[in-house]
């Protein structure tokens, strides 16, 4: 049986857990109210960071590799010592408890050169994404891709972001340039351009040592033209030549992710619940969602026909 045991850290000690150095696990770059919580599981020393918003908290467990003991010592350690918490959630963790959705995740361990990422492709993939770059030339003469940070960035690459969105998913995310740069944690972006017209947009968290593409989105009358594809491929180059080792791509079907080496893990998303009360009414809720709402969705538009 394993013996668990937990510390409190004013800071963390990076080279002490293997926790991956990453902006959704790194809790204390964004968080005014947190903790770093290290868990002793007998040899190993596992690490977790934990922000506190009102009566919930939020674990950075995004592939972080602890064990199921030290796991649940972490759930019972927040509920003991913090009596005002009664949810506790997390995304994209390797352990599962509480009301679970399994989730699938994507993450690239990037090699050290360039040629060596295009030598990932198959001959085919190698020879598609050479002919989409020469197709965008022969059309429009040229292209080019610019890069800003969030210190520098133009306020209209997110606003031309927005509509974007707005056409290929009809969302509306009611924050200004600054606000949605801060609150997704976006460092870095990167255009691809057509003469002066946005083609593709590539939104990058890039404070930590692991990468997350936080988005990827393109002008629709370039769609048949690969350009978001184009730009997801010099993207991942430009992470190479910064040194970068390793991306999180998040889950979902989009065949890009699928791309350059990636490798598919099963994840969970997980709501941890004090009261046995609220996690039924909770349940309950999402079966109504996910089982009732469609099926009445479906026979009012067949009733409209």
């Amino acid at each position: 049986m394993s013996h668990v045991w937990i510390e409190r850290k004013d800071e963390l000690q990076r080279d002490k857990t293997n926790m991956p150095d990453f902006i959704y696990n790194r809790i204390d770059l964004f968080s005014q109210n947190y903790e770093i919580l290290n868990i002793h599981d007998d040899e190993i020393t596992y690490c977790v960071e934990v922000d506190y918003n009102e009566r919930k908290a939020t674990l950075g467990m995004w592939l972080n590799p602890i064990s199921q003991a030290a796991f649940n010592g972490v759930i019972e350690y927040i509920f003991n010592n913090h009596m005002h918490i009664s949810i506790i959630q997390y995304e994209y963790g390797y352990v599962a408890k509480g009301h679970t959705v399994p989730k699938n995740h994507f993450k690239i361990d990037l090699p050290e050169t360039v040629d060596e990422l295009i030598e990932r492709l198959s001959s085919k993939g190698r020879y598609n994404i050479k002919r989409e770059k020469l197709l965008l030339e022969k059309y429009f003469g040229s292209y080019s891709v610019e890069e800003y940070t969030k210190n520098n960035f133009p306020s209209e690459i997110i606003e031309d972001y927005f509509n974007m969105k707005k056409k290929t998913h009809n969302t509306d995310y009611h924050m200004t340039p600054n606000e949605y740069m801060e609150h997704y944690h976006v460092t870095d972006i990167y255009v691809l351009k057509i003469s002066d017209r946005v083609a593709s947009i590539i939104l990058s968290c890039e404070q930590c040592g692991v990468v997350y593409i936080e988005n990827l989105t393109y002008d629709v009358e370039y769609a048949k033209y690969s350009v978001g594809q184009i730009l997801y491929d010099i993207y991942l180059g430009r992470l190479i030549e910064k040194g970068k080792t390793k991306i999180f791509l998040a889950g979902g079907n989009l065949d890009y992710k699928r791309r350059y080496g990636s490798v598919e893990e099963q994840t969970y998303n997980c709501i941890i619940f004090k009261s046995k009360f609220e996690e039924s009414v909770y349940a309950f809720k999402e079966k109504l969602r996910r089982n009732v709402k469609p099926k009445l969705l479906s026979f009012v538009v067949k009733r409209k026909k």
